[in-house]
Formats: structure tokens, sequence, C-alpha cells
């Protein structure tokens, strides 16, 4: 777009650059899903994308499907944050990530032009087992061939990698782009080596196997968050310092305008009363939001905030609070660390 807004546009190359101009617009605009169709499938995809999960993979994967019921991509197209924020009627950009199709259909792409495509049926599926697993040849990919397996899973590379993800987590979030300016990049560290931990589950033989676990714990765990600061506090003389790190290899906090990071300052005096108090938000602006920033510490950034103790107190009390959602505070607040210090 700045290449054809800096160029000259004569009667000689009018065409040519409205040509240019029209794709431009079209990676975003023409990738909606009641303007494009699925490339030709090698099998009925409808059979298996039309049920819901409990029908289909839930059958012989019981234990997969519990853990997938309390994630977040269980509810991904009826949380009431998601709701509120794609708003009514819902946005065309955030519906496609929300209900996709089997993302592996085609080639893995993470640009505002290449979003999944919806599946306009069986919302309340939200991100299913299909979207992630199914194939365009109606095999599923898995990490090792099982050809006597009724599903048939496949060696697939593309599972559990960062393209996987940023499929849906890149476009309007760019958790992908984040991650790869990230130390964890630079030492082969990924998405699910945080997102999916090892669990222990009984194989149809009898014995305990590991796998990943499909709960892939994010902003509604406060025991997963807390591990994505390091914090520290310090006095010297009348000076505090406030350390913060980010220890994620994304913006902390993460992706979307309503997960609020918050610093909360108080100093107190001997008689208990509050001196001065200072909450310093970390978030990032709503679209349309006119006078915020965006921010969150950047992937491994290293914050330090210095205040002075006014006079006559006597303690003071720092307080590291992560808001989820943008009734938490009416509702419930993470504390994810906190520190007490004295003053003489």
């Amino acid at each position: 777009m700045r290449e054809l807004k800096s160029a000259e546009w004569t009667a000689e190359n009018r065409k040519e650059l409205f040509g240019k101009l029209t794709a431009t617009c079209s990676r975003c605009h023409g990738a909606f899903p009641y303007s494009r169709t699925l490339p030709p499938m090698d099998f009925d995809h409808a059979a298996l994308t039309r049920q819901p999960s409990s029908q289909t993979c839930g059958k012989c994967h019981a234990e997969v499907l519990e853990e997938w019921k309390g994630s977040l991509h269980a509810t991904a197209w009826q949380d009431p944050v998601f709701v509120a924020a794609a708003g009514r009627p819902m946005k065309m950009e955030c519906k496609g990530c929300h209900s996709p199709q089997p993302v592996l259909f085609t080639e893995l792409a993470m640009d505002w032009g290449d979003r999944p495509y919806l599946r306009d049926f069986n919302h309340a599926d939200s991100v299913n087992c299909v979207s992630c697993h199914l194939r365009n040849d109606g095999t599923v990919a898995a990490r090792q061939d099982r050809p006597d397996a009724p599903c048939r899973p496949v060696r697939d590379p593309r599972l559990g990698s960062t393209l996987l993800c940023g499929t849906c987590h890149n476009p309007t979030h760019d958790a992908h782009f984040e991650w790869e300016r990230s130390q964890a990049r630079a030492a082969g560290i990924g998405c699910n080596d945080c997102h999916a931990q090892v669990v222990y589950r009984t194989g149809a033989d009898g014995r305990k196997k590991a796998g990943f676990s499909h709960v892939f714990p994010g902003g509604n765990d406060p025991a997963f968050v807390r591990k994505a600061l390091r914090t520290d506090c310090s006095l010297r003389g009348r000076e505090l310092t406030v350390r913060v790190e980010n220890r994620t290899a994304h913006k902390f906090p993460g992706e979307v305008p309503t997960r609020i990071f918050l610093v909360r300052i108080q100093f107190w005096d001997a008689d208990g009363t509050l001196i001065r108090e200072e909450t310093l938000p970390y978030r990032r602006p709503g679209k349309g939001e006119v006078g915020w920033k965006d921010n969150r510490l950047e992937p491994d950034e290293v914050q330090s905030l210095v205040r002075t103790a006014p006079d006559q107190t006597t303690r003071i009390h720092v307080e590291f609070l992560f808001q989820n959602g943008p009734f938490a505070l009416f509702d419930k607040v993470m504390s994810i660390g906190r520190w007490e210090g004295t003053l003489k």
C-alpha cells in the first residue's frame, strides 16, 4: 500500500496500479468466508466436520475430550468476552478463527489475508478436534503413524508447529510475529513447549502413555499467568525500585485488549492511612480507541519503575495484578505477585 500511495499514477500505468491495489485489498477483504470456497477434497469432509467432537473423536479419545472441554479453544465462539468484543453482528474478521474449518486443509499462513475458513455450522464446537487435526485426505495429523487406528493417524510435522498456532493467533493478534523476535525462537522453544503440558493417559491396551494436554492454559489460569513474569522490589533509602521481567515469548498481556496487567503501588503511614496510591496499567488499546498506545511488555523485556516514598511513609505495598476480562475487576482479578517493605 505504501508503494502504491507513493507511485505516480498516469494514464499509462493506471490500469496496472489499480490491479495491484485490488489484489492488495483482496488479501484481507477477499479472505472472508462468503467470498471463498474450500479447495477440492479427497474425501467427504462434511461427514466429520459437521459432527461435534463428542460424536467423532471423543468416542475413542474421552480423556482428551475432557481436557479440551476445559480449554479456551472449547468456548472460543460463545465466550462472553469474545462475543462482546466481536460485536453484534459479529465482525467477519473474527469468525474464521473462532469456528474454523480444519486449518490443515490448506497451506498454513499467518497474515491478515489468509485466515482460516469459517465453519458456518456447529459453531458451539468452537475450535474443535478436527480444526487442528483433520487433513484433506481424511486422515488425522498426529505425532506418529498409526495406520491400524480407526482415524488413520499420520505423522505430520505441522501439528504442534508455531505455524499451526499462528494461523489463528497471528492475524489481528500478532502473537507469531512477536515470537519471531523473542529469545525463545532463538533457543528453539515453540508455543507448545509452554502451552501444551505433558500428561499420561490410558491407552487402548490399558497402559499409561505420555501425551500432550489439550487444556492449553492461558490468560484464564492464575498459576500459568504467574509464570509469565519475574518481579522484584527493593528499597534504597526512600527510593523504591520495582523490576518486572516478561518471561514469555510474546507480549504481556498477550493478544487481546481485554487483558490488562496492573502494577499497584501504595504508600502507608504509621497510623495505617493510605498516603498515596498509583496503579499503572499495561494493555493493548482496542480498535478505534484514541489516546492510548500499546504499552505491553515486549518479549523478554525488563522494565524498572523508580518511585520516591512520600514523607510520613512507613510501609510500602506493591501488588501485581492480571485482569483477564472487562468484568474481572467486579468479579475477580488475579493477584500474580505482591511485596511489602518498611521504612524506619
